[in-house]
Protein backbone atom coordinates (compact mmCIF):
# COMPACT_ATOMS: atom_id res chain seq x y z
CA UNK A 1 0.00 0.00 0.00
CA UNK A 2 1.53 3.33 -1.01
CA UNK A 3 1.89 6.35 1.19
CA UNK A 4 -0.27 9.42 0.63
CA UNK A 5 2.46 11.21 -1.28
CA UNK A 6 2.31 8.51 -3.98
CA UNK A 7 -1.17 9.67 -5.01
CA UNK A 8 0.30 12.85 -6.47
CA UNK A 9 3.04 10.91 -8.22
CA UNK A 10 2.83 10.42 -11.98
CA UNK A 11 3.69 6.75 -11.51
CA UNK A 12 2.71 5.51 -8.04
CA UNK A 13 3.85 2.03 -9.03
CA UNK A 14 1.10 0.10 -7.31
CA UNK A 15 -2.56 0.34 -6.43
CA UNK A 16 -4.02 1.31 -3.08
CA UNK A 17 -7.03 0.08 -1.14
CA UNK A 18 -7.70 3.34 0.67
CA UNK A 19 -6.16 6.67 1.57
CA UNK A 20 -7.20 9.17 4.26
CA UNK A 21 -6.74 12.80 3.29
CA UNK A 22 -7.55 15.91 5.24
CA UNK A 23 -11.08 16.29 3.94
CA UNK A 24 -11.89 13.01 2.20
CA UNK A 25 -11.28 9.28 2.06
CA UNK A 26 -10.20 7.66 -1.21
CA UNK A 27 -11.09 4.00 -1.74
CA UNK A 28 -9.33 2.11 -4.55
CA UNK A 29 -10.89 -1.36 -4.39
CA UNK A 30 -11.49 -3.52 -7.44
CA UNK A 31 -13.56 -6.60 -8.23
CA UNK A 32 -10.62 -8.82 -7.31
CA UNK A 33 -10.61 -7.27 -3.82
CA UNK A 34 -14.31 -7.99 -3.40
CA UNK A 35 -13.74 -11.66 -4.30
CA UNK A 36 -10.34 -12.05 -2.64
CA UNK A 37 -11.50 -15.15 -0.76
CA UNK A 38 -11.66 -17.13 -3.99
CA UNK A 39 -7.86 -17.11 -4.24
CA UNK A 40 -6.90 -17.56 -0.59
CA UNK A 41 -5.70 -20.71 1.11
CA UNK A 42 -7.94 -22.12 2.37
CA UNK A 43 -10.48 -20.74 -0.06
CA UNK A 44 -13.29 -18.53 1.25
CA UNK A 45 -15.64 -18.35 -1.72
CA UNK A 46 -17.42 -15.05 -2.41
CA UNK A 47 -15.66 -13.29 0.47
CA UNK A 48 -13.25 -10.40 0.28
CA UNK A 49 -12.40 -6.85 1.26
CA UNK A 50 -15.22 -4.32 0.99
CA UNK A 51 -15.97 -0.64 1.24
CA UNK A 52 -17.15 -0.85 4.86
CA UNK A 53 -13.85 -2.06 6.31
CA UNK A 54 -11.73 0.25 4.15
CA UNK A 55 -13.87 3.30 4.92
CA UNK A 56 -13.88 2.75 8.70
CA UNK A 57 -10.13 2.11 8.60
CA UNK A 58 -9.37 5.29 6.67
CA UNK A 59 -11.72 7.39 8.80
CA UNK A 60 -9.72 6.18 11.79
CA UNK A 61 -6.65 7.72 10.18
CA UNK A 62 -8.56 10.97 9.65
CA UNK A 63 -9.13 11.32 13.41
CA UNK A 64 -5.50 10.55 14.24
CA UNK A 65 -5.37 6.76 14.67
CA UNK A 66 -2.46 4.78 13.29
CA UNK A 67 -1.68 1.20 12.35
CA UNK A 68 -0.96 -0.84 15.47
CA UNK A 69 1.92 -2.70 13.81
CA UNK A 70 4.08 0.43 13.56
CA UNK A 71 4.91 -0.14 17.23
CA UNK A 72 5.45 -3.90 16.96
CA UNK A 73 4.56 -6.42 14.26
CA UNK A 74 2.70 -8.57 16.76
CA UNK A 75 0.28 -5.68 17.30
CA UNK A 76 -1.17 -6.40 13.86
CA UNK A 77 -3.07 -9.25 15.51
CA UNK A 78 -4.99 -6.80 17.71
CA UNK A 79 -8.76 -6.88 17.25
CA UNK A 80 -9.01 -3.51 15.56
CA UNK A 81 -10.10 -2.16 12.21
CA UNK A 82 -6.83 -0.21 12.12
CA UNK A 83 -4.79 -3.40 11.64
CA UNK A 84 -4.30 -5.41 8.44
CA UNK A 85 -4.46 -8.94 9.73
CA UNK A 86 -7.66 -9.14 11.76
CA UNK A 87 -10.71 -8.42 9.60
CA UNK A 88 -12.45 -6.43 12.33
CA UNK A 89 -14.85 -3.51 12.14
CA UNK A 90 -14.13 -2.43 15.73
CA UNK A 91 -11.84 0.19 17.17
CA UNK A 92 -9.78 -1.34 19.96
CA UNK A 93 -9.65 0.04 23.49
CA UNK A 94 -6.27 1.53 22.61
CA UNK A 95 -7.85 3.30 19.63
CA UNK A 96 -10.71 4.68 21.72
CA UNK A 97 -8.32 5.83 24.45
CA UNK A 98 -6.11 7.52 21.86
CA UNK A 99 -9.06 9.35 20.35
CA UNK A 100 -10.40 10.49 23.74
CA UNK A 101 -6.95 11.61 24.87
CA UNK A 102 -6.78 13.72 21.74
CA UNK A 103 -10.17 15.29 22.48
CA UNK A 104 -9.16 16.09 26.06
CA UNK A 105 -5.78 17.43 24.98
CA UNK A 106 -7.32 19.81 22.46
CA UNK A 107 -9.93 21.13 24.89
CA UNK A 108 -7.55 21.49 27.84
CA UNK A 109 -4.87 23.12 25.70
CA UNK A 110 -7.40 25.65 24.46
CA UNK A 111 -8.62 26.36 28.00
CA UNK A 112 -5.13 26.77 29.46
CA UNK A 113 -3.81 28.89 26.60
CA UNK A 114 -6.89 31.12 26.73
CA UNK A 115 -6.65 31.61 30.49
CA UNK A 116 -2.98 32.56 30.15
CA UNK A 117 -3.99 35.57 28.05
CA UNK A 118 -7.09 36.61 30.01
CA UNK A 119 -6.98 39.40 32.57
CA UNK A 120 -8.87 38.61 35.76
CA UNK A 121 -11.55 41.26 36.19
CA UNK A 122 -14.62 41.65 38.35
CA UNK A 123 -16.69 40.65 35.33
CA UNK A 124 -14.99 37.34 34.43
CA UNK A 125 -13.49 36.12 37.71
CA UNK A 126 -16.33 33.62 38.13
CA UNK A 127 -15.75 32.09 34.68
CA UNK A 128 -12.01 31.89 35.31
CA UNK A 129 -12.60 30.08 38.59
CA UNK A 130 -15.03 27.68 36.90
CA UNK A 131 -12.50 26.96 34.14
CA UNK A 132 -9.73 26.27 36.65
CA UNK A 133 -11.95 23.96 38.70
CA UNK A 134 -12.97 21.97 35.61
CA UNK A 135 -9.34 21.72 34.46
CA UNK A 136 -8.45 20.24 37.84
CA UNK A 137 -11.30 17.71 37.60
CA UNK A 138 -10.36 16.78 34.03
CA UNK A 139 -6.72 16.25 35.05
CA UNK A 140 -7.86 14.03 37.90
CA UNK A 141 -9.91 11.88 35.52
CA UNK A 142 -7.11 11.89 32.96
CA UNK A 143 -4.54 10.66 35.48
CA UNK A 144 -6.93 7.84 36.42
CA UNK A 145 -7.10 6.90 32.69
CA UNK A 146 -10.82 7.68 32.70
CA UNK A 147 -10.58 9.59 29.44
CA UNK A 148 -14.29 9.49 28.63
CA UNK A 149 -15.09 10.81 32.11
CA UNK A 150 -12.63 13.67 31.61
CA UNK A 151 -14.25 14.93 28.40
CA UNK A 152 -17.23 16.75 30.04
CA UNK A 153 -14.87 18.58 32.41
CA UNK A 154 -12.47 19.44 29.59
CA UNK A 155 -15.33 20.78 27.51
CA UNK A 156 -16.70 22.81 30.45
CA UNK A 157 -13.21 24.23 31.06
CA UNK A 158 -12.84 25.29 27.43
CA UNK A 159 -16.34 26.79 27.45
CA UNK A 160 -15.68 28.77 30.64
CA UNK A 161 -12.30 29.98 29.37
CA UNK A 162 -13.93 31.15 26.15
CA UNK A 163 -16.59 33.03 28.13
CA UNK A 164 -13.93 34.55 30.38
CA UNK A 165 -12.08 36.10 27.47
CA UNK A 166 -15.11 38.02 26.20
CA UNK A 167 -14.72 40.97 28.63
CA UNK A 168 -10.94 40.51 28.70
CA UNK A 169 -10.43 43.70 26.70
CA UNK A 170 -11.75 45.73 29.59
CA UNK A 171 -9.11 47.57 31.59
CA UNK A 172 -11.33 47.58 34.67
CA UNK A 173 -9.67 45.29 37.18
CA UNK A 174 -11.09 44.42 40.61
CA UNK A 175 -8.61 46.72 42.36
CA UNK A 176 -9.57 49.62 40.09
CA UNK A 177 -13.29 49.03 40.58
CA UNK A 178 -13.01 48.85 44.36
CA UNK A 179 -10.72 51.87 44.32
CA UNK A 180 -13.32 53.90 42.44
CA UNK A 181 -16.02 52.74 44.83
CA UNK A 182 -13.83 53.71 47.81
CA UNK A 183 -13.17 57.18 46.40
CA UNK A 184 -16.89 57.70 45.73
CA UNK A 185 -17.78 56.67 49.27
CA UNK A 186 -15.07 58.94 50.69
CA UNK A 187 -16.27 61.92 48.67
CA UNK A 188 -19.86 61.29 49.74
CA UNK A 189 -18.92 61.10 53.41
CA UNK A 190 -16.83 64.26 53.10
CA UNK A 191 -19.69 66.18 51.52
CA UNK A 192 -22.10 64.99 54.20
CA UNK A 193 -19.76 65.95 57.04
CA UNK A 194 -19.12 69.33 55.46
CA UNK A 195 -22.82 69.93 55.19
CA UNK A 196 -23.42 68.98 58.80
CA UNK A 197 -20.53 71.11 60.07
CA UNK A 198 -20.83 74.21 57.95
CA UNK A 199 -24.51 74.41 57.24
CA UNK A 200 -26.22 77.59 58.47
CA UNK A 201 -28.26 76.93 61.55
CA UNK A 202 -31.44 78.86 62.11
CA UNK A 203 -31.43 79.59 65.83
CA UNK A 204 -34.88 80.07 67.24
CA UNK A 205 -34.95 82.04 70.50
CA UNK A 206 -36.79 80.64 73.48
CA UNK A 207 -40.08 82.49 74.00
CA UNK A 208 -40.99 83.42 77.61
CA UNK A 209 -44.19 84.87 79.00
CA UNK A 210 -43.34 88.13 80.70
CA UNK A 211 -44.98 90.11 83.43
CA UNK A 212 -46.92 93.09 82.02
CA UNK A 213 -45.80 95.17 85.02
CA UNK A 214 -42.07 94.49 85.35
CA UNK A 215 -41.42 92.69 82.08
CA UNK A 216 -39.69 89.87 83.94
CA UNK A 217 -40.23 86.23 82.95
CA UNK A 218 -43.19 84.54 84.49
CA UNK A 219 -43.23 81.16 86.21
CA UNK A 220 -45.98 78.62 85.82
CA UNK A 221 -47.57 77.75 89.15
CA UNK A 222 -49.01 74.24 88.90
CA UNK A 223 -50.92 74.65 92.17
CA UNK A 224 -52.81 77.76 91.13
CA UNK A 225 -52.67 76.69 87.49
CA UNK A 226 -51.62 80.24 86.63
CA UNK A 227 -48.52 82.17 85.64
CA UNK A 228 -46.77 83.81 88.63
CA UNK A 229 -44.34 86.75 88.73
CA UNK A 230 -41.66 86.24 91.36
CA UNK A 231 -40.58 89.88 91.07
CA UNK A 232 -44.03 91.34 91.68
CA UNK A 233 -44.95 88.50 94.02
CA UNK A 234 -48.33 88.00 92.44
CA UNK A 235 -50.10 85.78 89.96
CA UNK A 236 -50.94 87.13 86.56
Amino acid sequence: MPVKEDIASADPGRSFAGEALGDMVLIGLSQSDFMLGNSTTPRQPSKGDGFTHATIHEMGHMVGLNHPFIYDLTEDFTDTVMGYYAYSLNYSQFDRDTFLRGVNDELLSFAQQTLSTVQNTVFNSGEILRAEQNIAQADKMYQAMNYSGAVPYSFAAAEAAYSAQQPAGSVISPSLVFGIIGVAIGVGIGILLGYLIFRRRNHVGVQHNRCPTCQQPLRWDPVQMRWYCDTCQKPI
